[in-house]
């Protein structure tokens, strides 16, 4: 069998010229008025999307980070938890 590298990412993916636009543009720090306007915003269409008043989050990261994040957050150390597999990475 030959040993292939297996390449787990979407794409490609095409993008449209306003994504290209918005890439383009300065960075703003997470300080900035104008981001905080932005991910004010952000989180307001996400909570108006999923029809919910709860809190929502909104994270620059893959699938993965997101779950060790609620998992850190969640589960103290030494606790013990059990994991059903849930898809490749989980695995």
């Amino acid at each position: 069998m030959r040993n292939e590298d297996m390449l787990l990412i979407p794409g490609p993916t095409p993008v449209v010229d306003s994504i290209y636009d918005a890439l383009a543009s300065e960075t703003r720090s997470h300080t900035d008025p104008r981001f905080v306007e932005v991910y004010k915003r952000a989180i307001d269409q996400t909570k108006e999307m999923f029809q919910t008043d709860g809190e929502v989050f909104v994270i620059a990261g893959s699938g993965t980070l997101v779950m060790e994040m609620a998992l850190v957050n969640t589960v103290a150390a030494g606790e013990r938890i059990l994991v059903i597999s849930h898809g490749y990475f989980g695995d």
